[in-house]
């Protein structure tokens, strides 16, 4: 069908646009609130709107007829062409927000990120174009690094507050339960003198509160994570490890080389209190008796994977991040710039895996 009602193509095809519904979209293009760009198969720009006048600060007439890569940095202008052959080869629309990192380049050559979505578009005369709406993300951009930054400064003052916490629970109460199973030792020698059986009463009373001193330690140490300032990151796993099969009665194991971190403290801190809740879910919600810790470097990424046999993580958690653990776990993973993912294993138990990107020195 031609003439003015042209032929518009279903979802995924091109657009067949006649003459005079090419006028009518130049109108409607430049009245368009995103930068629009319709650029043929050689690559060169035949319209550009107003707004992407403004977005890259080039007149309209110093843009048609030029090849569109004159809008890209520098280091992408050598493959464009390929990939533009590549596009109008095989023409499909491409939305925007496919998870691409893109950047586009101002008249002067300032760089700024930017989201592109292409249509295909034949005209009558089977001229082969690609209409690119494009939209300046800088804004988005710059408010996701606000908040990944609110987020890591309330993990850090988080952490601060724990560590403050885990060394009154060291220098204060754990010195006076000593203090006091002393003392409850001495009262013990000398009732046993007088009363055999108060003496083994209060014996019992002296080995809960060894074991209260005992535990108050571990839970001083997991708390500030000393032990990271010692031992580093695969320390801390060991002795999170070591902890969880005496404590809670089961096997606990950490596979990883001496040495593996993130290169920077405070990432290595955000992995280990994601190990510490991984564990912890483990063990309350799955009831899992078999846990197993790895640390190891992929690439340009450290990677933390904890897995258990348990009964496994409920659909609806997955969905909705339902409960506090999986969401703070989120946070500290993407405060780190990393990624988490949290899935039910094909046989049995969850699987939580949390990569980040190592920090170069």
């Amino acid at each position: 069908m031609k003439g003015e009602r042209g032929h518009h193509a279903g979802a995924g095809q091109r657009w067949v646009l006649s003459e005079d519904e090419m006028e009518r979209f130049r109108l409607v293009v430049d009245a368009a609130p995103n930068g629009i760009l319709l650029v043929d198969d050689r690559g060169e720009i035949i319209l550009i709107n107003a707004n992407a006048e403004k977005m890259f600060a080039y007149d309209a007439g110093e843009l048609v007829g030029v090849q569109m890569s004159v809008l890209l940095p520098q280091r992408y202008q050598e493959n464009h062409g390929a990939q533009q052959q590549s596009f109008f080869a095989r023409p499909e629309v491409r939305p925007m927000g496919d998870g691409r990192e893109l950047h586009a380049a101002r008249k002067g050559g300032e760089e700024f990120p930017v989201e592109i979505g292409l249509q295909p578009i034949l005209t009558e005369g089977q001229r082969k174009m690609a209409l690119a709406v494009v939209v300046d993300i800088t804004q988005r951009k710059r408010l996701q690094e606000q908040r990944r930054e609110m987020e890591q400064r309330v993990l850090e003052i988080n952490e601060n507050e724990q560590r403050r916490l885990g060394r009154e629970i060291h220098d204060d109460l754990c010195q006076q339960l000593a203090a006091i199973g002393c003392l409850a030792k001495v009262v013990e020698m000398d009732l046993r003198r007088l009363d055999f059986s108060a003496a083994e009463a209060l014996a019992e009373i002296v080995d809960l509160v060894s074991q209260a001193n005992v535990r108050a330690r571990e839970i001083s140490r997991g708390s500030a994570a000393a032990v990271l300032d010692v031992d580093g990151l695969p320390g801390a796993l060991k002795e999170l490890a070591d902890l969880t099969g005496k404590g809670a009665n089961v096997l606990c194991v950490l596979d990883c080389k001496e040495g593996e971190s993130s290169g920077s403290v405070t990432v290595d801190l955000q992995l280990y209190r994601i190990a510490q809740e991984a564990v912890n879910n483990a063990l309350r919600h799955g009831l899992a008796d078999e846990i197993v810790l790895r640390l190891l470097c992929s690439g340009d990424e450290l990677e933390l994977v904890v897995l258990d046999n348990g009964c496994g993580i409920k659909e609806q958690q997955l969905n909705d991040r339902s409960g506090m653990g999986l969401r703070t776990m989120s946070y500290r993973a993407e405060a780190s710039g990393g990624h988490l993912q949290v899935r039910r294993r094909a046989s049995t138990g969850t699987e939580v895996r949390c990569r980040v990107p190592l920090v170069l020195k």
